[in-house]
Formats: structure tokens, sequence, C-alpha cells
């Protein structure tokens, strides 16, 4: 403010000095000092009274300075002829934003005379003042029924919108115009939006919150709340703790699944299998609360309200969110490391209850009004990916997309979504599939975790012995990776310009998908007695493949490709029979070199990978860092990342590795009521570091599937689907090799 007066002393100045002209003088005093006049001005000023504005009302014979002085207060009127008050009061004018220059006709020349200059009566005249319309005049121009004929005639030739959303933060995952995308509370009628589609996005959009009294829940007792055995309120461990503190505005942890149906699935099937879930595994309630001092008074207020009071809130803030009136909450965020303030300096964030939730406040509906196609799909997948979560609820989120006619003839597909600090993927699988087995099956949740468990257990006993970790083999790894963090720098799969920031979208592909048996035969195939490859070998060794095809195809001609792949292996340590959604997984690094497809054969490249995944079983530095990480990252001020002076130095080793894991999936397809999935892909939290990407394998009924996500910058627009489509083909390969070597075998012994 200082500035800007200071400025505006300088200009005074500098008019006042200005030399003028006597002819300049002189037209300024005839016929710019009334029109200059600021009417604006009220201090200390006294008006015509309306019969003496009535009375000098200006006529078309009157000059431009008699019909500017007409609108000027009586005290100002005579001091209009002065010349020495003229240069001020056009300064006046001129900084008015309100009032009419010469400046803005484009020259100094005088105003029009036909321009009209308003009394002050008319200035200062209040709404209220003015006269009421009635009769025809009142009615608004845009709702005569002419108007209303011509928007129904452009509403009926535009035809119905593409897709349909059930809330305004829905309609962001949608890539495109948005004139093609419609909240489904602006249609008036069902059939208006998506062909008819849309009647489930529209029972979400309208739907309320259900409460304690209402909610039927098999075994749960009604006004009863069904809580964690740890209580309403308790504090994270620090693997917990640590998915949030590594946390910031382009980046979080999350666990992502997608099933794939070539029926419409349909609202209520969803929200049903989420109400047995939440009955079954009430974690699924409980919100995270950044401040653990205050975690306990919260919860202790909530009790003291009334049942009415707390679902009258609840529900306006639900309506608000779906509207769009109320930002979500993205968690509060450090000034200097720019990344989530998970908790006191001192001790985690806290978990607490919400006892008013309801799962169909974390559903969300798009109805593409059967024109969604394998493109659209993937746009969608990979905002909802990047989309950050809401803390003002469960960290979950689950999203139903309809409309669809891809070219596996999917017509729906179910997204979800969970936090890591929420439980690892393994946790976050088996609760869905066990929910989903006593919904169908019509047996009790112990009953199946029993009969998942004596499975597992018959198929570890039909395998190899596990390999115990060793002190050599620990050293042996610390200081390989070590080395090829810290002196190895990867040129595959990187940004154009290094010091670009990581990008907050993110992409998303998925393959085809490969026969379960033919993944067998070349474990079959190429196994020996000395050597006996496992599917994760196998899987791996595709994997490794079709990265080096990527890369050919993909960096520039002359650029010099890497040798090897730093891949981050999640490994679980989940004791045997536990099913609580709690983080039991660490990891450990591991470099996959790419083979020469050439001159490298697939049974030498299958040894080298069996040698990296022993490397990982023999060495205890995955349980070290689970240990450590576990108490460690209780402590905001003890998690080094956090600070600008080790920042650069961890996202340095962030920057160079890519996460990618083979999670065994059922080996029966999975059903959500009469609707079957024939698809289904998961994805691991991607690092932290920018340029890497997310790569989930799983083995899924009769087929072997790739997922992959990275970051959303030109430079990858095309990296998911060229792996994917690369990873396909490395798998028929090494498929068609292990036929052919399969063959020769039996011909040989015959």
């Amino acid at each position: 403010m200082a500035a800007t007066e200071e400025r505006r002393m300088r200009r005074r100045e500098r008019a006042q000095s200005r030399p003028r002209t006597e002819a300049r003088r002189e037209y300024h005093a005839h016929y710019a000092s009334p029109m200059l006049d600021d009417p604006y001005d009220t201090a200390d000023e006294v008006y015509d009274t309306p019969n003496e504005i009535e009375a000098s009302a200006p006529q078309l014979s009157r000059t431009p300075q008699a019909l500017s002085a007409s609108r000027v207060p009586t005290e100002r009127r005579a001091r209009a002829d002065d010349p020495k008050q003229t240069p001020e009061r056009r300064r006046r004018h001129r900084r008015h934003r309100g009032a009419r220059s010469y400046s803005q006709h484009g020259s100094s020349h005088a105003p029009d005379p036909s321009h009209r200059v308003r009394s002050p009566g008319e200035v200062y005249k209040s709404p209220t003042s003015r006269t009421p319309r009635t009769g025809a005049s009142a009615v608004s121009r845009r709702n005569t029924p002419e108007r209303r004929e011509v928007r129904r005639s452009r509403r009926a030739s535009r035809g119905p919108p593409v897709a349909v959303v059930s809330s305004a933060r829905t309609a962001r995952l949608l890539a495109g115009d948005p004139a093609t995308v419609a909240d489904v509370r602006s249609l008036r009628t069902v059939d208006e939006g998506a062909g008819g589609d849309a009647a489930d996005a529209l029972q979400v959009a309208r739907e309320q919150p259900r409460t304690n009294k209402d909610r039927q829940l098999a075994r749960v007792p009604r006004n009863e709340v069904n809580t964690m055995k740890e209580g309403r309120v308790f504090t994270m461990n620090g693997m917990d703790n640590l998915a949030l503190l590594m946390e910031d505005r382009s980046y979080h942890m999350a666990c992502f699944s997608m099933y794939m149906f070539k029926s419409t699935l349909d609202y209520r099937t969803v929200r049903d299998f989420f109400e047995v879930l939440v009955q079954l595994y009430p974690k699924y309630r409980y919100v995270v609360d950044f401040q653990p001092y205050r975690a306990r008074f919260r919860d202790k207020a909530r009790r003291r309200q009334t049942q009415e009071e707390a679902e009258r809130l609840h529900r306006e803030r639900n309506e608000a969110l779906k509207r769009g009136d109320l930002p979500p909450n993205y968690g509060p965020y450090t000034n200097y490391s720019r990344s989530v303030r998970a908790g006191s300096w001192m001790r985690p964030a806290a978990w607490r209850i919400d006892e008013d939730f309801h799962v169909s406040e974390n559903i969300e509906v798009i109805s593409c009004g059967g024109q969604g196609t394998d493109e659209q799909v993937f746009k969608i997948a990979g905002r909802f990916l990047a989309r950050h979560f809401d803390y003002n609820k469960p960290v979950w989120e689950a999203l139903l997309v309809q409309g669809l006619r891809t070219a596996e003839g999917a017509r729906s597909a179910l997204m979800i979504k969970i936090h890591h600090c929420f439980s690892d993927g393994q946790g976050m699988i088996q609760s869905y599939h066990a929910a989903l087995m006593a919904m169908n099956k019509g047996m009790g949740i112990r009953e199946v975790q029993q009969w998942v468990d004596i499975a597992k257990k018959k198929k570890k006993a039909e395998g190899s012995k596990p390999i115990k970790p060793g002190l050599l083999g620990t050293a042996s790894h610390s200081f390989y990776t070590m080395r090829e963090l810290y002196f190895r720098k990867r040129t595959s799969f990187v940004y154009r310009h290094s010091k670009q920031p990581r990008a907050a979208q993110r992409l998303y592909y998925h393959s085809d998908g490969v026969p379960m048996a033919g993944i067998k035969q070349i474990r079959e195939a190429f196994s020996t007695p000395s050597t006996h490859f496992t599917l994760n070998d196998v899987a791996v060794a595709i994997l490794a493949r079709a990265m080096a095809r990527a890369a050919d195809r993909l960096s520039p001609v002359g650029s010099k490709n890497d040798r090897r792949a730093a891949i981050f292996v999640p490994i679980s340590i989940r004791p045997e029979g536990n099913w609580d959604l709690f983080n039991y997984t660490t990891g450990a690094l591991t470099w996959l070199k790419y083979p020469d497809l050439d001159g490298t054969s697939i049974e030498a490249h299958l040894q080298h990978v069996h040698r990296e995944m022993l490397r990982l079983k023999s060495s205890y530095l995955p349980i070290i860092w689970y240990k450590t990480f576990y108490h460690w990252c209780r402590h905001r001020a003890l998690y080094l990342p956090n600070y600008p002076v080790w920042r650069p130095i961890f996202y340095r080793a962030f920057s160079e590795y890519h996460v990618a894991t083979n999670v065994p999936g059922p080996t029966e397809p999975v059903s959500f009521g009469k609707h079957e999935a024939f698809n289904y892909h998961v994805l691991p939290p991607s690092s932290p570091g920018k340029a890497t990407m997310a790569i989930g394998m799983i083995s899924y009924a009769t087929h072997f599937s790739l997922a992959v996500s990275c970051d959303d910058v030109p430079e990858f627009q095309d990296v998911p689907r060229v792996l994917c489509e690369a990873f396909q083909e490395a798998a028929m390969t090494m498929v068609q090799a292990a036929q052919h070597r399969l063959d020769q075998r039996s011909a040989t012994r015959t």
C-alpha cells in the first residue's frame, strides 16, 4: 500500500509540472472541467433537490457543457470555472474505476454529446427504491414459453450426455470436453442421461446416509457400533505412519484393484458387498486423525452429541461433498518438506472410528451410456489412481463404471483403491475375497478363512523347502544394494528434462492376459533336477524381457539403454492364518539384467533371474528394514526425508527403481452376486521418486495378466501400452519355446 501511494504522488507531481499551452488550458476550462468532475465523491457535498434536477433536465438543444453542468452538485458547480482545481479533479476522476475518462475513448477529444451523464439521484438510487415491475414485465425474459421451447429444442438436438456421474468430484475423473459430462442431479428424468443407464448414478447421488438404527448388517446388534479389538481410538504403528509421511502433493501410496464384468454390475450389489465387508472388518469405518493428542477428545465430543444432531451434521456434510461445495480434506502439509504432517513430532497419527459413516459415501458411479471404450477405462483408472484420498472419510474408495463396450466385451468395471496405511495388498485382497465367498456360498467368515488356510498349507507342503537367510547373504545383498542405488544411474524410462518435478497425474494400461497353462509349461520345460524354477521366477523373467523390448522401442535413436532394471519386490511376512488388515509387507531391491533378445537363451535368462531371487531370499535385509521402520517411523522427527538436507539424498535413491509385485490370485472366478468377473488386475504403490512405474502381475482363474501405471508426462504416453504389448509378446515367445522343448523331450522318450 505504501508503494502504491508513492507511485501516485510521483504521477501527481509529473502532471502538475507538465507545461500546457494556452489553447489546452482554455479547452479544459470550458469543456473538460465540468465533465471530469467526480460524481462519486460525496464528501461534504450538497446535491440539487429532485425538483431542481427535473427542472434542469437535459435537452437536445443544450451544449455538452450545459448538459454536464446540470448534473454537478451545487457547491462544486460554482468552483468548476476555477482553472487551478481542474487538474486535480481530472486526476481524481481518472483514478476512479467507475468513472468515464477521455482515455477510454482512445483520444483527447471532447466526449460525445449524445453520451448520457447520470444524475446523483440515479447514481445513488438503492435497489429497493426502484419501481417494481408488474404484469408481463415481472416475468423474466429467460422464463418465457418461447425461451423454454428454444432450450428444449437445443437439448433434443444435442442429444443425451455421453457420461453421467454421481457427484461433482467424480466428474473430474473423466477426460474430454466438459459438455459431454453431466451430473445426474441436473437431469430432470433418468432417461435424459446416458440412454436411461443413469439409474444407479441417480441413486448414489440422492441416497441419504444410513444410521445405526436402519443398517441391516448381520450379527451386529442394532444401536451398537462394531469396533476393532484395539478400541475406538488407537495410534498407528510405524509402517502405517510411514505411508502417510511419504505422501506429498504429487504422490500417495495406494493399492489398486479392478474387476471387469461382461454384465452390468448394479450399484445395490456393490453396496451390499461393502456393507458385509464393513461388518466383517470394522477397520473400513475408521478415519485417519493427524492430531493424535486430540483424537480422543473428538471421539468424546461425538459421543456427547445426540443421535439426531450427529445425523443432521453428517448428512449436511455428505451432501456438500457430493455437490462440490465442501472441498476434500487432503491432509495437513509441512512447509519445510511439502509432505503430509502425520502425527506430532514424537507420536504417530491415530485411527478413530466414524460411527456415522456409511459405505454409500465412498462409492461413486459413472455411466458411459454404452459408449465406454478401453481408452476411456484406462483414462478413468489413471485419474482415479492419481486422485488423493479425502481424509474426512475412511481411506478407501470404490468406483463403479457402467455403460462400457470394450474390445474384450466388458460392460462394467469396479475399481477399488485403499491407502497403504490402511493395510497391505495381501490383506486387502484377502478381505475382499473372503467377504465374497461368505456371501456367495452362505458360509461364515471363520469357515471361509479356515478353508483357505488349509488349502494354502497343502500347496506349501507340495512345493520346495524354503530358503533360510544368513549373515553372508545379508552382507552381500546390502553391499549390492548401496552400489547399484548410488553409483549407477538409469537412462531408460526417464524424464526428458531431469529437473522437471514429478507429475501429479497417472497413466494406466493392462494386458489381455496369458493362459496360466502356458506359464506352467515354461516352468516345467526349463526346470532341471538341480534348479527348480518357480512361477515367480517365470513371471519376473517375462517382465525383464518385456522391459528390454519396450526400452528398445521407446528410446530415442542413438541413445544408450540400461543393461539392467532396478525392481523393488514387495515381500510379505504375514504369519500363517493372519487375516487382519495390517501392514505385514516389506521388500528388497533386485536388478534384472536386460537379456539380448537374439543372443541370450531363455534357459540362461531364467537361471539369472533365479539367482537374483535367491539373493533376496538369503538376506535378512527385508526383515531388518521392516523392524526399523516399524519403530523408527512412529516419530515424525526421526523421518529423515522430511528435512531439506536429507531429502535429495533419499529421493535420488527413490528415483532409481520401479515397484513390481506378483500376486497369486483366486483360482476360480469371483462373483459379485450374479455378476462374474472375467478379468482382474492389481497394482502396488509406486516409488516416491519421479519417473517410476508401478507394475502388478496376477494369476486369476486361468489367465496371467500385467497392469502398469506411470507418470502422465508427454514422453511416457506410450510406455504402459508398449510395455503391456511387449509382455504379451515375450510371454507367447517363451510359451512357444517351452512347447517346442516339451515336444522334443517327449519325442526322445518315445
